[in-house]
């Protein structure tokens, strides 16, 4: 417990493991870390639009199915995945 730091900088600690600051005033570096994240997205949200074909819902989809509470189940080959994401119930137009 006396040996231990009780205040360590994060950015000094990286630096004497080698890492670096990623530049990223580089255009190409950016354009090639949008693409691929856009990518991931769709690749992430492709066995759902089976169900559901909106693009323009598909930001709101993937982030309640990402926070979306769930249940896994082990079996010898493969893993059984049940998300149960929130339910929003909207009431209907109410004249006043």
């Amino acid at each position: 417990m006396e040996q231990t730091h009780k205040t360590v900088s994060r950015l000094e600690y990286l630096l004497d493991e080698n890492y670096r600051r990623l530049d990223t005033s580089s255009q190409k570096l950016m354009d090639a870390l949008k693409l691929i994240a856009r990518n991931v997205f769709y690749q992430s949200l492709q066995p759902f639009k089976e169900k559901y074909n909106n693009y323009r819902d598909d930001h709101v989809l993937f982030r309640n199915l990402t926070h979306a509470h769930g249940t896994m189940i082990l079996h010898a080959e493969e893993v059984e995945v049940y998300l149960f994401p929130p339910l929003i119930i909207h009431r209907p137009y109410e004249k006043t």
